[in-house]
């Protein structure tokens, strides 16, 4: 679901800092339409729970977050790696 830029933009405060966030140009910012596709939204609001940025409630909705630990992701990975192998 596309969202408003400026509510994007507003996660990290600038295009700048968004930009760096998810490893882009202030450039390919610039050439994000007023709404921007659900799969640059995800990279935004991935990157700003890695770096521990507060997403507003309105953009990601805390009840249905499903982290897990970075452990316990690890250990997904090395069991499906492992199962992939066999």
């Amino acid at each position: 679901m596309p969202m408003d830029k400026s509510k994007v933009l507003n996660i990290f405060g600038s295009a700048a800092r968004t930009a760096a966030a998810i490893g882009v140009s202030k450039s390919a910012i610039s050439q994000w339409s007023d709404d921007v596709p659900q799969i640059h939204v995800d990279r935004v609001v991935g990157a700003a729970l890695r770096l521990r940025v507060f997403v507003p409630e309105d953009i990601v909705d805390p009840n249905n977050l499903q982290i897990k630990s970075v452990e316990a992701l690890n250990a997904s990975h090395k069991k499906a790696s492992a199962s992939a192998i066999d």
